[in-house]
């Protein structure tokens, strides 16, 4: 079975939702995984794809976390493409 990834993220209504879809697509709510035990095997799956090299995670741009605040605005400006990523 192939299935789509997306990421997720936390809306300004605290809802997590997934993004990744089509460009105009509005954000939709993730799918919600009741128990500790399918989450895992969920989280587990999806690490197996990335390190198989199925999927590849372009990181576009890396922020330090002491600028954390500049890559929100960033993001918010639609400054940034692909995936961003905060350093320790």
């Amino acid at each position: 079975m192939r299935r789509a990834l997306a990421l997720l993220s936390v809306c300004s209504s605290a809802t997590l939702v997934a993004c990744g879809g089509a460009p105009d697509a509005p954000p939709t709510p993730a799918p919600h995984i009741e128990r500790r035990d399918a989450l895992e095997a969920s989280a587990n799956e999806l690490f197996e794809v990335v390190a198989s090299g199925k999927v590849r995670i372009n990181v576009n741009q890396r922020f330090a976390l002491k600028d954390a605040a500049d890559a929100h605005k960033a993001l918010e400006a639609r400054a940034t493409s692909g995936s961003s990523v905060l350093t320790i």
